[in-house]
């Protein structure tokens, strides 16, 4: 009853009617989110004076049964001339409104039926040159005023929206690197900003239409193809030509947003890298492995690739770094028991990199020798690493993963002629510092040098072609001001090792 009649008490209000219902009025402010009175001035050119209309906007909590969210126009004395439906209709959100426009402009007014859908097209010539253009100018402010409105709550929505579909789980798949949590942000700023002008490309889908659509979003995101998205989106749903200039700017400024958040990084990993190479080849800072060297590799694992975890670090012995690595791949704790005589020993570094696509797992061990205290690996330093490759063979949970693989690096200023061997003996199989290899198991040796100059080429390359493509982008954008403020802290920070629900809670 109170959806029903709800527009119509507040239309007529000034008159004084109401419903009664067994002696009681009607009640159906509790029906309101906002209410706002405002005066609409419009030039009248031909007379030369300016008319002002009073308006009153409301926005409803629930769709107010068959009454689509309309214009109502009244005369000076309340009396209502016509109804119509406003732009945003059948949008595909929930945003319920009606706009009471009160004039006594509107004491002639007429409308014809032309048998189109569009309430406002029927309106007829007025009787006076120039009204028609008065009108106009009229519906044109009101849209836009309520598209204004519109924003915020479509704003506030699409975050819920966001987390409905994470529940869903019809979101495409990132990693936990810095890489990946950018072009995460990313794609959720331009979910979220698509559905703010146009909701309908989100509502009634299923949920494998859901998720294809978002994984085509992700995929024209990541490619150079994002002017192609506009005639997909034409198909779906019908885009005026202000929703087109406002997924154009969308899609330009997310682009331009990622590319200097993605400067940014890179430049905080070229500051790491001096950093580390300070502490590496300047013998009179005194930078010992397990101090110093291990805790600044533990923050910069992105030196050995991208997309990887943090299984464990130092002073964890093989027992808790299968246990961590369970609850990485399974999602739930268990316990575990390693019957191995070197289970006590302890891994620098250890990586895992789950690849979503493929369904491949790749583990990564690094043992870190400083200059300082091992002038040239050998013998003993390559059988420690053998040592760690023979506990993970004997453990079925390390193997349980058909598709996985485990490589072995060993780091440090140079080695002796033992090690030149192996890896002389290795390059049977084409691989770059490849000095032990079998099955799906490898040992690297190298040398601090030679990777630093990896990651350095890496990173001028990334450099490089990111300066290219904000110089792209900012021909065409004036909004690079609005994101500088992503700019105030360093991003080459990496979380820290995977964490189970016993360690959280102590």
């Amino acid at each position: 009853m109170i959806d029903e009649f709800a527009w119509y008490l507040e239309v007529n209000k000034e008159k004084g009617i109401q419903i009664f219902i067994n002696g009681i009025p009607l009640e159906y402010e509790s029906r309101i989110i906002e209410k706002l009175d405002f005066i609409v001035p419009i030039a009248d050119t031909e007379r030369k004076v300016q008319i002002d209309f009073s308006c009153k906007y409301i926005h409803w909590k629930q769709k107010l049964n068959d009454e689509f969210s309309k214009f109502y126009f009244l005369n000076n004395t309340n009396k209502l001339k016509h109804k119509a439906t406003t732009k945003l209709n059948r949008k595909g959100d929930q945003f319920f409104h009606s706009v009471i426009v009160k004039s006594d402009f509107f004491e002639n007014f007429s409308f014809y039926d032309d048998g189109t859908e569009e309430e406002i097209n029927k309106i007829s010539l007025f009787t006076e040159l120039g009204d028609g253009k008065i009108f106009k100018d009229l519906i044109k402010y009101l849209n836009n005023f309520l598209k204004k409105k519109r924003k915020p709550f479509l704003h506030n929505y699409a975050s819920i929206l966001i987390k409905s579909y994470e529940e869903e789980k019809v979101m495409p798949k990132f990693g936990n690197n810095a890489w990946d949590k950018i072009r995460k942000d990313e794609f959720e700023t331009l979910v979220k900003e698509l559905y703010e002008v146009e909701p309908a490309l989100f509502v009634k889908l299923n949920t494998e239409q859901k998720k294809t659509f978002l994984h085509l979003l992700n995929l024209v995101l990541d490619s150079d193809e994002r002017k192609n998205l506009f005639p997909i989106l034409q198909s779906i749903v019908e885009l005026d030509f202000d929703d087109r200039i406002e997924l154009e700017k969308i899609l330009r400024t997310t682009k331009l947003n990622n590319i200097v958040k993605s400067l940014k990084l890179v430049h905080d990993r070229i500051i790491a890298i001096d950093k580390l190479k300070e502490m590496v080849f300047n013998h009179d800072l005194k930078a010992n492995e397990r101090d110093h060297l291990q805790k600044v590799i533990e923050d910069h694992y992105w030196i050995f690739g991208e997309q990887y975890s943090l299984v464990c670090a130092a002073e964890d012995k093989f027992e808790k770094a299968l246990k961590r690595y369970l609850y990485l791949l399974r999602g739930f704790e268990e316990k575990v028991y390693i019957n191995h005589p070197d289970k006590l020993k302890e891994m620098d570094i250890f990586l895992v990199r789950q690849d979503f696509d493929t369904e491949k797992l790749n583990n990564v061990i690094v043992e870190l020798k400083s200059p300082t205290t091992v002038k040239r690996l050998g013998r003993k330093e390559f059988s420690q690493v053998k040592t760690y490759m023979d506990v993970i063979l004997s453990v079925d949970e390390f193997n349980a993963q058909t598709n996985c693989s485990w490589d072995f690096f060993l780091i440090g200023q140079d080695y002796d002629d033992s090690i030149a061997r192996e890896i002389k003996n290795s390059q049977h199989h084409g691989e770059k510092d490849l000095a032990f290899k079998v099955d799906n198991y490898r040992i690297y040796v190298k040398r601090w040098s030679e990777v630093f100059i990896d990651v350095e080429l890496r990173l001028k390359w990334l450099n490089s072609k990111l300066q290219i493509e904000r110089e792209k982008m900012s021909e065409k954008s004036s909004t690079i001001g609005e994101v500088i403020e992503t700019l105030n802290s360093s991003t080459s920070l990496q979380s820290s090792t995977v964490q189970l629900p016993s360690e959280v809670m102590r």
